[in-house]
């Protein structure tokens, strides 16, 4: 497929991989770097695949401008993985955690962490507008003393809503964030973090990794009773090769994360989502009643921009003539 045919792809995940990236792929597929195989054939604990993992980790510290407190872990699976493995390596039974309810990725994630301990839903977003239009400003989120940690979704995709500012959780309490749909996408504090991860899918490459920074002051106090092949302290261990990793999709996220550095870090990334989300703001907020986003503005995304329609008529045609002009996943 040439340069002309390629559709405008609007899909939040697996998202949009930049051309360069997928014309080096294409060079690389038979023979990676005059090895004589494939990137596919290649042994996870060759020479070539330790280099891409050590070049990710070294990269990743870079663009997010991590301290040497944090391990970067590489784990098969999506977002949904982490949302077992998160209480799974710190929670037990009688212990408590937080959760800030923003939307369906959230939701998933409480219900999968009540089967470990007991949690306490610190904020709901949607009790307060009822349909999750917004993510809480720091003022309206009170911490009990008892959590084990704090746990945020920092992008909802289906919602709309990000957070701009995230809150500064209390002293010995790590705060936990899924990223997955906007890591990379502009600077974050990080020294407020104890756990980011986010899949790769949205901005950092193929479905079936997912990639977990962790402060290792956490990581040595993960659950011992955790099975080996889910334990955080295992993983790291190993250099996250306990089990045979995706080769393909950490190849993929080197190339991106690459890719990031290349076109001008973190910065660049910011100013461009910037700029292409107001204009498209602006069009909706010239008529608001027939473009209709009724996301909080101090909440809106960067990254997912949702709207409806007057009618399922008029909902349907945009879409109709969408597609004909090369626009899918729109809907």
């Amino acid at each position: 497929m040439n340069h002309a045919s390629r559709i405008v792809n609007f899909s939040s995940g697996p998202a949009v991989l930049p051309e360069t990236v997928l014309n080096d792929i294409q060079n690389e597929l038979l023979n990676y770097q005059e090895t004589g195989m494939s990137i596919l054939e290649m042994h996870h604990r060759s020479e070539n695949v330790s280099q891409i993992l050590c070049e990710i980790s070294s990269d990743l510290k870079s663009l997010l401008k991590l301290s040497d407190d944090f391990e970067i872990l590489f784990i098969p699976g999506g977002a949904s993985f982490q949302f077992v493995l998160i209480p799974m390596n710190l929670l037990t039974g009688h212990q408590r955690a937080s959760y800030i309810n923003t939307g369906r990725w959230s939701e998933r994630a409480i219900n999968e962490a009540r089967r470990f301990g007991f949690v306490d839903i610190i904020y709901d977003a949607k009790a307060a507008d009822h349909r999750f239009y917004h993510v809480p400003t720091p003022d309206q989120l009170f911490f009990p003393a008892d959590s084990r940690y704090i746990y945020l979704t920092s992008n909802n995709t289906v919602m709309g809503t990000q957070y701009h500012v995230y809150p500064i959780a209390p002293k010995g309490i790590p705060l936990v964030a899924d990223m997955s749909s906007d890591i990379l996408s502009k600077e974050i504090p990080s020294d407020q973090f104890g756990i980011v991860f986010a899949g790769a899918q949205k901005n950092l490459g193929a479905a079936g990794l997912s990639i977990v920074i962790i402060r290792k002051e956490i990581l040595s106090a993960c659950n011992d009773t955790t099975p080996s092949v889910f334990n955080y302290k295992t993983i790291a261990s190993y250099g996250s090769r306990y089990n045979t990793p995706p080769v393909f999709q950490l190849y993929l996220t080197h190339k991106i994360v690459k890719w990031t550095c290349q076109v001008g870090g973190i910065k660049e990334m910011s100013r461009r989502n910037l700029e292409k989300s107001a204009l498209i703001y602006g069009i909706l907020d010239e008529d608001s009643l027939f473009w209709n986003n009724r996301v909080d503005p101090g909440s809106r995304s960067t990254m997912n921009i949702v709207w409806d329609m007057p009618s399922e008529e008029l909902r349907m045609l945009f879409l109709q003539l969408a597609e004909r002009e090369g626009m899918v996943g729109l809907a």
